[in-house]
Order: structure tokens, then sequence, then C-alpha cells
């Protein structure tokens, strides 16, 4: 459903799918801080309850859709506007 709001007839089409895809994981990953923490898989199974979601694969394509998702209304406000 989100691919489809970059397509042409989309309402966020202005913005290139894969560039725009890009940039919202390596801004996740700065985030999650994934960029210092990839050779210490310990990190990543600790016991904080923030870490402790990222063990399933399918929470990061989660997080990555919903922040395209909201990248998308964003777009769609500043048209408004």
């Amino acid at each position: 459903n989100v691919h489809a709001r970059f397509l042409p007839s989309g309402d966020a089409h202005m913005l290139p799918f894969g560039i725009t895809c890009i940039n919202v994981t390596d801004m996740i990953a700065k985030f999650c801080m994934f960029s210092k923490s990839v050779e210490r898989m310990d990190v990543l199974m600790s016991q904080k309850p923030f870490w402790k979601m990222f063990e399933n694969p399918d929470s990061l394509l989660v997080l990555q859709e919903l922040c395209m998702e909201i990248l998308c209304n964003v777009v769609v406000e500043m048209k408004r506007e």
C-alpha cells in the first residue's frame, strides 16, 4: 500500500521510491544506533525492551513502512499548503 503512494498516480509521486527507501533506512539505522552496534550482536539480544523488539526481522520492515507512510503524509500536507 505504501509503494502505491510513490507511483505516478499516487499522492507522493514526486518522491523517488528507491532513494527515499534507502534514505529512510539510513535514518532509522542512525536513530537506532545500528551503525555503531553492527559488529556486536549482543546489543541486539540484550534484555532492554527497545532492543528486544529487533530480534524479529519483520519489526525493522514495519518500522521502515511506518516511516515511509509518515513521510508520504508530510508530503501530502505540504502540497495542501
